[in-house]
């Protein structure tokens, strides 16, 4: 009975350990590459299977095949440097298999790019320390200046190789922008940097190569000055002095230093200063014919001083025309009022004091009479005639002879006395042909008033008509002269 019991023990046992022993669960396969892209040439990456797993045991492989070709085995390996360095895409299989056998593959793709072909599109100064260097424009042993090897648009990972004297320069940084500092200036020419870039696969981009200017203090020779004026040149019209020549093309001195002063003099023929400036080009009047000189001190970087000198003729301007303008205070006028006829707005073009306007003349054509001559520009006339009065206005310079420059204007005169009032301001005596002072005879007809003022005006100016070159009239006839105007007057007030 006992053995029987073991029997169907031993049984029992089996039957249910059958199926844990039959089943297997396969493994899992998560393959990856890091990076998944690259340029050619940057390094392999490497092909990982350490994601992969299995819930039931462990995996015993890891297989990496390129298509049907075992590649290699590991859970993790490096590309190798024919398939990293050659662009294309590549398609990688990781196959793992488990303790018991069980296996699982899946695939990841790996891509390689073309790396492109490195450029320099330029070289150049990126920088100067110094603003000292910059205006001697070349370098001295202490200076220090920066180089830019301006990259091409399609250049990636490219390295730059800088090629230069380490006896003359020390170089202080890397890349594509670097600085260099002179360690020394004894040398008979400038020497020259060049650079070339590198992409991954070594493959050079073109050389670039750019001249440095250095030189010692000792080398500058002098600056050389010149001086280029107009053809003609004319008292009182202004003139641009050039430091330009026609000959060197500009300041210079045989090294190509920068010039940073000028100093220009003009003398007269017996060498007195007569202009100064500092300016590279300035511009001067000399208000005077003759011959002159004109002298040009130029100053270098280094404080070297070149000087030249040209002597040139001041010719003698011809004289232009002054030019009349007449206004006046007003442009209608009343009998009797003060006019102000004004010509200070007339000018002499030359500039020149010995060519001012010397003489102004003004004349009434509407009567042909000379209103005034002077040696200023105003006049002051009272005008005894109604109607338009043409005004002329004449100016004469120093150089103009003859009839001057004349300048027309138009005072239109308009009578002052009111029209007629209500009440008369004369009656008639009893006596026949006998006038009391200050009245006039009447026909019963309203008059108008009489100023006494007016009147004794007007009689002294048509005493200054009938005796213009200052004669005095006979004894009593001012009297006799004053009782006519008054006559006539009262006749035209009357008609």
């Amino acid at each position: 009975m006992r053995k029987y019991a073991l029997v169907w023990s031993v049984f029992v046992l089996l039957f249910f350990a059958m199926p844990v022993l039959a089943i297997n669960s396969q493994p899992v396969s998560k393959p990856v590459v890091d990076p998944n892209k690259i340029f050619e040439c940057e390094g392999p990456p490497t092909l990982d299977g350490s994601a992969s797993y299995d819930i039931d045991g462990s995996i015993a492989s890891f297989d990496w095949y390129l298509g049907k070709i075992l590649y290699a085995s590991g859970k993790n390996v490096k590309v190798t440097s024919d398939i990293a360095n050659h662009a294309g895409s590549y398609v990688f299989t990781l196959k793992v298999t488990d303790n018991g056998q069980a296996s699982d593959s899946r695939d990841v793709i790996f891509t390689v790019m073309g790396n492109p072909m490195p450029h320099i599109d330029n070289l150049k100064y990126a920088a100067i320390s110094g603003s000292e260097i910059k205006k001697r424009n070349f370098l001295m042993a202490g200076d220090v200046f920066q180089l830019e090897a301006v990259r091409g648009a399609s250049n990636h990972g490219e390295t730059y190789v800088w090629k230069y004297d380490q006896g003359i320069f020390q170089r202080i940084s890397d890349g594509n922008r670097v600085s260099f500092k002179v360690i020394s200036d004894s040398i008979q020419s400038s020497p020259k940097i060049g650079v070339s870039a590198f992409n991954a696969c070594s493959i050079e981009s073109n050389r670039m190569e750019i001249e440095i200017p250095i030189r010692s203090l000792g080398q500058n020779s002098l600056p050389k000055s010149s001086i280029e004026l107009p053809p003609e040149v004319y008292e009182g019209k202004r003139f641009t002095a050039s430091s330009t020549g026609s000959t060197s093309g500009q300041d210079y001195d045989e090294e190509g230093d920068s010039i940073v002063n000028w100093r220009w003099e003009i003398t007269a023929y017996e060498g007195n200063v007569i202009l100064r400036s500092t300016a590279k080009n300035p511009q001067f009047t000399i208000g005077n014919s003759g011959v002159f000189t004109a002298h040009l001190w130029v100053t270098d970087s280094f404080g070297k001083v070149g000087y030249g000198n040209l002597s040139f003729p001041v010719i003698e301007a011809q004289n232009d025309p002054s030019v009349a303008d007449a206004t006046a205070t007003a442009k209608t006028a009343i009998l009797g009022q003060n006019v102000t006829l004004n010509a200070t707005r007339s000018r002499d073009p030359d500039g020149r004091a010995r060519d001012a306007i010397k003489r102004y003349e003004w004349f009434d054509l509407t009567y042909d009479e000379k209103l005034c001559s002077s040696e200023k520009p105003t006049c002051i006339v009272v005008f005894t005639r109604p109607g338009a009065h043409k005004i002329r206005l004449k100016v004469f310079d120093a150089g103009i002879l003859g009839e001057g420059i004349i300048s027309d204007i138009i005072i239109n005169v308009v009578s002052s006395l009111p029209q007629a009032p209500s009440q008369p301001v004369a009656q008639v005596n009893n006596a026949p042909n006998k006038i009391s002072a200050g009245t006039l005879p009447t026909s019963g007809v309203k008059e108008t008033p009489i100023d006494p003022q007016e009147v004794l005006r007007r009689s002294k100016a048509k005493q200054t008509e009938e005796f213009p070159t200052g004669a005095k009239p006979a004894p009593g006839m001012e009297a006799i002269a004053a009782i006519v105007t008054i006559m006539a007057i009262a006749r035209k007030m009357k008609n």
